[in-house]
């Protein structure tokens, strides 16, 4: 079995941390799984120093690396921990845990491309968005767990600009970027980031042509069996988003049953 989560966001007021060590304990003793897929936003590196949250949740990390010696274990980068990559090599050989940007994994008559998500909503800045979140990831606590931290930064870096044209859009692409998950979760939004996986799969059709995709970043699950697209959802308790249901996970069977769960069940 893989089981496949992201946007748990720990050193997040919102996280619901205590439930998802449980989580991670039933899976490391559950024989009948064979592949962990961490999608991205396991770490909120947005509002918290990078150094100081991977020693707080240091015990995470050993429980990823002794789950390793009885399954394969993906972590795949998001937008608000991007600073995995830069502490990859390091975390390879603390914590023998293996740090990506998207995972692969054929698995019995299927394969099944894994990703974060955000590359589906910022396709055409990509490199720079990327950019960005890096940086976002380097802020201390003080600047990090407050709004006005991103505020200032905002007004930094646009305040001088114009409100027409180029300058405009640009400033409201920035405003995009940093917004709060619930200001992401409109029906336009979810339908675009949508149309953009399918672009992706389309483009490189050699490579994931045929998979079925799996991504986070919205905190919106779902599951879609004839587009072969699934989302797993977050970890967050975010009362601007009340319909949403939190603690979600994706399962996929050897025979290709493809299951959203809640945790507990």
């Amino acid at each position: 079995m893989i089981v496949a989560l992201s946007d748990v966001h720990l050193g997040f007021s919102c996280c619901e941390e205590r439930i998802f060590r449980r989580f991670l304990q039933d899976i490391l003793l559950n024989p009948q799984i064979d592949h962990v897929v961490l999608m991205g936003d396991i770490f909120d590196m947005w509002r918290r120093d990078p150094v100081k949250l991977l020693i707080e949740y240091s015990d995470i990390l050993e429980l990823l690396r002794e789950m390793r010696e009885s399954k394969s274990v993906h972590y795949v980068v998001g937008n608000h921990d991007y600073h995995m990559i830069e502490a990859g090599e390091n975390l390879e050989r603390k914590y023998n845990v293996e740090v990506g940007t998207e995972t692969l994994i054929p698995y019995g008559d299927q394969s099944y491309y894994f990703v974060h998500g955000h590359q589906f909503e910022f396709p055409d800045s990509l490199d720079s968005y990327q950019q960005f979140a890096g940086i976002l990831c380097m802020g201390d606590d003080a600047t990090g767990r407050t709004a006005d931290g991103l505020w200032n930064l905002y007004k930094t870096c646009f305040g001088h600009f114009d409100t027409t044209g180029t300058e405009s859009r640009l400033k409201q692409k920035f405003k995009t970027a940093v917004g709060l998950p619930a200001e992401r979760l409109q029906e336009k939004a979810m339908n675009n980031i949508q149309k953009e996986a399918v672009k992706k799969r389309e483009e490189f059709e050699d490579q994931i042509g045929d998979c079925f995709i799996v991504y986070g970043h919205t905190h919106h699950s779902y599951v879609d069996p004839e587009q072969k697209m699934a989302n797993t959802g977050s970890w967050v308790d975010d009362t601007s988003v009340p319909h949403l249901i939190k603690d979600t996970y994706i399962t996929i069977d050897e025979r290709g049953a493809v299951n959203l769960l809640a945790y507990p069940p």
